[in-house]
């Protein structure tokens, strides 16, 4: 797919998911994206050779609601551009890079920049107790250092296959793992204000 057409594709997507929904009246934001000088769609191709990548998932509770690591990797989309696509595991196959990952934060206390930290621990950083997510701080590592990071914002859900929770990330996979360098065209961002902050 070429990057105009890829590009045409992902604001249609963006646009999508970040809209309000005007039954529910809810909508998705996403804010703090950012990409370190690492980022590079090769890098994301060379990080699944096997085509898997493994998400470590921080949750307020484990085993209730959306917080079940293995229900919420199995709702991560793959990134469109990925030829083969890849898919999020928490049981990988034999021989699948352990170093490079994507940490889902559900609920964090205070979303915000990712940083280093995160990556190396990220069962330190502090989340909310409970309620269903609100928000999903996302950051894609290797070993232990950020390379792009995310928060997506939207209305609680029940369980990783709520809707709600399924478009925050479809925010996180586009966003995260876009197919070019975002310093590389004039709007990095598929999802722009207003939707976006």
């Amino acid at each position: 797919m070429s990057r105009g057409a890829w590009v045409a594709a992902a604001i249609a997507a963006g646009l999508a998911a970040c809209s309000f929904d005007p039954e529910a009246g809810h909508h998705i934001q996403v804010s703090y994206t950012d990409y370190s000088s690492l980022y590079s769609p090769g890098l994301v191709q060379y990080a699944v050779p096997k085509g898997e990548m493994t998400p470590l998932v921080h949750s307020p509770q484990f085993g209730t609601g959306p917080g079940d690591p293995g229900a919420v990797a199995a709702a991560v989309p793959p990134p469109g551009w990925l030829n083969p696509p890849i898919r999020f595991t928490t049981t990988p196959s034999a021989g699948t890079p352990t170093n490079y990952k994507l940490v889902l934060i559900i609920d964090p206390a205070w979303p915000g920049a990712g940083d280093d930290a995160t990556c190396a621990n990220p069962m330190a950083t502090p989340v909310k107790p409970g309620g269903g997510p609100n928000a999903i701080q996302a950051t894609f590592c290797a070993g232990d250092r950020w390379v792009s990071h995310l928060v997506a914002y939207g209305p609680p859900a029940a369980t990783a296959d709520d809707p709600n929770f399924r478009s925050m990330l479809a925010q996180v996979s586009l966003l995260l793992f876009p197919p070019f360098r975002p310093d590389e065209v004039h709007s990095p961002r598929p999802c722009r204000p207003p939707f976006c902050s």
